[in-house]
């Protein structure tokens, strides 16, 4: 079926307009998916750990960082 996306809508073929889903993003982020969103690698996300840069929940032995921890940290170190 063809499908034409706008914004918040989308058309198909028929001509029937639906709502999209809304996008739900996770509470917590694995080290590694820290590091994607954050731009620094896996091995300065510990080092800013053990600084008490960020604070992790340990979670069966890994680092969990919940979205506001993360939002946080990066309001506190960008410059804006």
């Amino acid at each position: 079926m063809l499908e034409i996306r706008y914004s918040q809508e989308v058309c198909t073929f028929a001509g029937k307009l639906k709502k999209e889903p809304k996008l739900l993003l996770p509470l917590a982020y694995t080290l590694s998916e820290a590091a994607s969103i954050t731009g620094y690698s896996k091995r300065t996300i510990r080092r800013f750990v053990k600084r008490g840069l960020l604070r992790p929940s340990k979670a069966s032995r890994c680092y969990v960082f919940s979205r506001a921890e993360l939002e946080r940290f990066l309001k506190e170190t960008t410059n804006d």
